[in-house]
């Protein structure tokens, strides 16, 4: 997709699409398990991850409205473009829905000794 139409407009598609299906995956989570606690959905989201197949996610609150991801042996690798929003543009979305306010990706990395991808998903800034 970075070829066909470069690499910012690959993730600006990839991240729009995956945000809208983590918004919805998010607000079915919810629905599903009423009781959950935040805690509680993010695992369940990490396990879906894990059944899908795009790789074993550890999220973790690191503030009372941040969540650090670390996907281990991910099914797409990359720091742009569409792989960087493949992965963690639906996080955002899941986590927008989950929290009832509007999150981003940031702080993207891919270790390639380690074979781990990472961000941080914090509030949306508006300039």
């Amino acid at each position: 997709m970075d070829e066909l139409v470069g690499a910012k407009v690959a993730e600006v598609m990839m991240k729009n699409l995956q945000s809208r299906l983590g918004k919805e995956d998010g607000a079915w989570l919810k629905k599903d398990h009423p009781n959950a606690n935040l805690s509680e959905l993010i695992n369940l989201a990490s396990e879906w991850d894990r059944l899908a197949g795009y790789g074993a996610t550890e999220a973790s609150l690191i503030e009372i409205d941040s969540v650090s991801l670390t996907v281990s042996n991910p099914a797409i690798k990359g720091t742009k473009g569409a792989a960087k929003a493949f992965l963690f543009a639906w996080w955002a979305g899941m986590i927008s829905s989950l929290i009832g306010k509007d999150y981003d990706y940031s702080n993207v990395t891919y270790d390639e000794t380690a074979n781990t991808m990472k961000c941080k998903i914090a509030p949306r800034v508006l300039l």
